[in-house]
């Protein structure tokens, strides 16, 4: 009885993974902001790859926060290895490339950290709440860093749900 019981669920299973339709990727598509606030950016389909580009930053000039460098100055690729590329401008930069989908996952890219001017090989991965899992390394996958994406629709959601906690004033509403 109970190995019928197994028989029946493996088959259901294999019934439902020859059913199921396969990613297309288009949930990829679309814009992102990043956890911190600091970039939204686009994915796109070119061909068979997935790219990424910087859209817009949050402090698109350099302020008296930013040690040694001019306030006001539009912010630049400033960390670029290559010197001739250092006073690109970040909006519009591409800093994704090369990604093929993978099931869930885009794989076999190299993204560009225009903070440190380091090159990693990535892994983007959709998780179930939405999050877009971005795995940056070297070499291999152990080796590296974790960052979570937003959909942009939901990160300005988030943000309108806490601005309005606020009143003009600045004051909390339960605030005297």
């Amino acid at each position: 009885m109970k190995l019928r019981g197994l028989v029946i669920v493996c088959l259901l299973a294999a019934a439902r993974a020859v059913t199921a339709e396969p990613s297309d990727g288009s949930a990829f598509i679309g814009e992102w902001v990043m956890a911190d606030g600091s970039a939204v950016v686009a994915i796109a389909q070119n061909q068979h790859e997935w790219q990424i580009r910087i859209l817009a930053v949050r402090d698109p000039a350099y302020t008296s926060a930013d040690d040694g460098l001019q306030g006001g100055a539009p912010r630049v690729d400033l960390h670029n290895p290559d010197q001739a590329l250092r006073s690109r401008g970040l909006g519009q930069l591409l800093i994704g490339e090369g990604f093929t989908l993978d099931g869930d996952s885009l794989t076999g890219g190299r993204i560009y950290d225009p903070g440190s001017g380091n090159n990693y090989k990535s892994t983007l991965t959709l998780m179930p709440d939405g999050l877009l899992q971005v795995r940056g390394f070297i070499g291999i996958s152990l080796l590296g860093r974790t960052m979570y994406w937003y959909p942009l629709a939901e990160y300005e959601a988030r943000m309108t749900t806490m601005l309005g906690v606020v009143d003009d004033t600045g004051a909390s509403p339960s605030e005297p």
